[in-house]
């Protein structure tokens, strides 16, 4: 029958994509609809064995549908895709259209925080929104998508709401990327998210920022020159407790 869905394709049974997504179908079907930018993405489809990619990259639309349902099955199933599965949710949380097909919590810690940012950074940009209206929106992003980045430690010593200091800290970025003396004292892999152009790799920068101050025992230094950039912004002061632990 023309159309009908080739047996192999039998629904998945219970297992890591039940606990990642909220409808499985549902998210093969857009993640399809997104097909042309995801394939682009060397560092995700490198992992994904030749058998699958040819489905993904082949022109043909039932071929693709298969692709992307092998692609789910992979990840369900096999015991290997630790670093593909992490990729995967990146790109979903990434994409705001993508991202309300994820469950949370995820059914695995995903503290490992690393988005690959496309060659093309107008790909991560989200035209006709700028970073105040999706700072509204980050905060459920943040606690959504890291719940494990800020433990209670200096960062909670120090402001009275560690969300609503990155947020604001993001409405001020682009005064805050222009102190090279804080800038220079940020690991590469989390400067180059703060300087990013794209709104949600910006959120997340400032986001691994804290996490930096609030985790690593050798930050004394930046943590005084943020204590004081904090402190000589009118707009950001009020996030400060009384009695800073700098």
């Amino acid at each position: 029958m023309a159309g009908a869905r080739p047996a192999q394709d039998a629904p998945q049974l219970p297992g890591w994509t039940a606990g990642a997504f909220v409808d499985i179908e549902a998210a093969e079907r857009h993640l399809s609809a997104d097909r042309a930018r995801f394939i682009k993405r060397n560092d995700i489809m490198s992992l994904i064995p030749i058998h699958v990619q040819k489905r993904l990259f082949h022109p043909g639309d039932i071929a693709q549908i298969e692709g992307f349902h092998q692609l789910f099955t992979l990840l369900n199933a096999a015991p290997d895709t630790a670093e593909l599965r992490e990729l995967v949710v990146d790109y979903f949380v990434m994409d705001p259209t993508l991202r309300v097909h994820l469950r949370s919590p995820l059914p695995h810690s995903h503290n490992r925080h690393t988005i690959p940012l496309p060659a093309d950074p107008a790909e991560s940009s989200h035209t006709g929104a700028s970073l105040g209206e999706y700072t509204s929106q980050s905060r459920a992003y943040l606690t959504y998508d890291f719940p494990l980045l800020n433990p209670p430690g200096w960062t909670a010593g120090v402001f009275v709401s560690i969300h609503d200091a990155e947020v604001d800290l993001c409405g001020d970025i682009d005064n805050f990327v222009q102190r090279q003396d804080i800038m220079l004292l940020i690991p590469r892999d989390i400067r180059m998210l703060i300087l990013h152009p794209g709104d949600i790799a910006r959120i997340k920068g400032i986001s691994e920022l804290f996490t930096f101050l609030n985790i690593n025992s050798d930050t004394q230094h930046i943590r005084l020159l943020m204590v004081d950039y904090f402190e000589n912004t009118p707009y950001l002061r009020g996030h400060l407790r009384s009695r800073s632990q700098a």
